[in-house]
């Protein structure tokens, strides 16, 4: 019996060995033909898929682009005029021509009031938002911005070639994208560093943060002027300019600056500030940054490089 039971189990063993061996086979099977199936798909490059959705990114930009055209050519096709908001009253700037009014917009432009001119006159109608789309507005703009001497004839034809072949011959386009010194406000850094304070008791040891603000205002004629104190910006910001330079009597330097679009050597967008400190004024420090973007806006960055 014991032979029996031997010779039985020895079978046993033996079918469930080669039931394990087939299911092995079986399996490695499957596994060839999912591989086999899955070699086309990794033949697939990439790049078409990414290539489809920029394609429909740039498209989805250009029709974008071409919606602000038409709607901005349908303005122009309108005898567009002045309705008061009170049938009863007059509206005086009825009576000025369009030439009268881009020549007034000229002049807002040279006192560098181009964000009234952007955000404030263009929003009030439609006849007003297509005078400030004007060519010759932003041709001025470009070459009080981007030419050191704009009454001279080699350097604005340089720059008008530049504007067609790099922007389409749209000045406004040039203005926007092509890298440049913000005017119309502060730059500010935040400085912030710790202080070991004094102590009566020896087991406590106070650290104090203390914070202080570097202001950087840029003019259109060159000068510059720069301000280091602990007053925060709230109090600075509205008088910080040439007028009221006279508030500030400590930490304030003035000076000009020049900015360098791609560097020769580092192909860096570098501004350089030479500055004289009202209380040294033997002395000039010098200043050099890079100009960067951020999220928020395009050229409102400076990087640190050095004295």
């Amino acid at each position: 019996m014991e032979s029996e039971d031997i010779e039985r189990f020895r079978q046993q063993w033996r079918q469930e060995i080669l039931q394990g061996q087939e299911s092995r086979n079986d399996n490695v099977s499957n596994v060839q033909v999912v591989e086999d199936s899955l070699k086309p798909l990794e033949k697939e490059p990439l790049t078409i898929m990414i290539s489809e959705e920029s394609i429909s990114i740039s498209s989805k930009k250009d029709e974008n682009n071409e919606a602000i055209t038409l709607l901005i050519d349908s303005f122009r096709s309108m005898t567009l005029c002045f309705l008061p908001l009170n049938p009863r009253k007059k509206i005086h700037i009825s009576k000025l021509p369009n030439e009268l009014i881009i020549y007034i917009l000229e002049q807002l432009i040279f006192i560098g009031g181009m964000n009234s001119m952007e955000i404030g006159f263009a929003l009030v109608c439609k006849k007003f938002f297509l005078l400030s789309r004007e060519t010759s507005l932003w041709r001025l703009l470009c070459e009080k911005t981007y030419c050191d001497n704009a009454n001279d004839r080699k350097v604005t034809n340089k720059l008008m070639q530049e504007c067609l072949t790099a922007y389409g011959g749209d000045w406004r386009r040039m203005y926007i994208e092509r890298p440049r010194i913000r005017l119309d406000g502060v730059y500010i850094s935040t400085c912030k560093y710790l202080r070991l304070g004094l102590a009566e008791n020896a087991w406590v040891q106070p650290t104090h943060l203390v914070t202080y603000y570097r202001y950087l205002r840029f003019f259109s004629d060159g000068s510059c002027i720069t301000l280091l104190t602990t007053k925060e910006p709230l109090q600075i910001v509205k008088n910080f300019n040439k007028l009221h330079v006279s508030k500030f009597s400590k930490n304030l330097m003035i000076g000009c600056w020049k900015f360098l679009e791609n560097d020769d050597v580092s192909k860096k967008n570098k501004l350089v500030i030479w500055a004289n400190d009202i209380d040294l004024p033997k002395f000039t420090f010098q200043m050099k940054f890079e100009l960067k973007s951020i999220s928020r806006g395009k050229f409102n960055k400076f990087c640190w490089i050095g004295m």
